[in-house]
């Protein structure tokens, strides 16, 4: 009894770390943003889900140790699926009318990229891997090579057009044209404390993340969930909490394209582990073991990815119910997913 106790103490101890800490570093990724002048979609799709991905990462290691691949994919894929929920949520937190208006085009370059790495995966899951190279399987590979060129490709744009961001720009601190090397030197000071700051955040999020999922794991196993709804359902929740406290945050400041590009930046890091997890596991490829709740969760992830790119390019001003129709269609697909893997 008392040890049911303390594992709800941790649960909630590490929740209420992770949600503080992430509401700063969601102010401090924006400063950063600005101090280098890459803007607040290249923050959100590059530098946070660094962090914010990590849980998963040390939680879906910690599967394979234990051979459970499910587990590790079930972790992967349904935090993708969470994740891409948020956006319903975004909608209702940013105020009447659809979000996907207020976000800025360059989101579907990486919208493409996910959609790119979702179907090699998919492709992996149903075909049991076109061709192989050791352990490793060919999905995996085509997947690691995808995610960096993504990466390149992303970097490279917002370079060029560091100013497509939609995201309001705070003007509290004008430039002095007179004094060029001083605000530079400034600058600079500034961006390492920024740096410093956004790294002790980020090892706060990552240590109670980790004792989350733990707590959680344990939690579960309490209720006697399976190893495939576990993965998909609750540790794909307990180890997505920083993306879900980031990005409300971001929303509720007014930062929707850093919240938007922090999903998308999550979610393709999120594959981008799947090569990660193929090199630990020995036993073959890791897609070929796949469950149906795995297949379930490709397919409606592919499936929620288009319906936010249609509404990005349509840019509909129609709600219903004060909420976009878009994220509507989202929330009623993760539903489903939901529904079909507890049946």
């Amino acid at each position: 009894m008392n040890n049911i106790i303390l594992t709800w103490l941790v649960f909630i101890g590490t929740a209420a770390a992770i949600f503080f800490s992430g509401k700063r570093l969601s102010t401090v990724a924006d400063k950063i943003g600005k101090v280098t002048g890459l803007g607040g979609a290249f923050v959100g799709v590059l530098l946070l889900p660094i962090v914010t991905t990590l849980p998963e990462l040390s939680v879906t290691i910690s599967a394979i140790i234990i051979d459970a691949p499910n587990l590790a994919l079930g972790n992967l894929f349904g935090s993708n699926l969470l994740n891409l929920s948020l956006i319903f949520f975004m909608d209702i937190a940013q105020g009447k009318g659809p979000i996907a208006k207020k976000l800025s085009f360059d989101h579907i370059l990486a919208v493409s990229m996910l959609t790119i790495i979702l179907t090699i995966a998919l492709t992996g899951i149903v075909e049991q891997e076109l061709f192989t190279i050791g352990h490793l399987g060919g999905s995996s590979l085509l997947i690691f090579f995808v995610y960096f060129v993504s990466h390149t490709i992303h970097y490279r744009y917002h370079k060029r057009n560091p100013n497509l961001s939609t995201d309001p720009v705070d003007s509290s601190e004008p430039p002095d044209e007179r004094n060029d090397s001083k605000n530079n030197t400034r600058s600079s000071e500034s961006l390492k404390k920024l740096v410093f700051e956004f790294a002790v955040l980020g090892i706060i999020i990552i240590v109670s993340a980790r004792f989350l999922s733990g707590a959680a794991d344990t939690i579960a196993e309490n209720t006697g969930l399976t190893e495939g709804l576990l993965g998909v359902v609750f540790l794909a929740l307990s180890t997505s909490l920083p993306e879900l406290v980031i990005t409300l945050s971001a929303v509720k400041k007014g930062f929707f394209d850093q919240a938007f590009g922090s999903i998308l930046g999550a979610n393709i890091l999120n594959m981008g582990l799947i090569f990660i997890v193929d090199t630990i596991y020995l036993k073959g490829p890791i897609l070929q073991f796949s469950e149906q709740e795995i297949f379930n969760a490709a397919v409606i992830g592919i499936l929620m990815t288009n319906v936010i790119a249609a509404g990005i390019i349509y840019r509909s001003k129609r709600s219903y119910f004060y909420l976009g129709i878009d994220a509507i269609v989202i929330l009623i697909l993760y539903i489903i997913f939901l529904i079909s893997s507890i049946a």
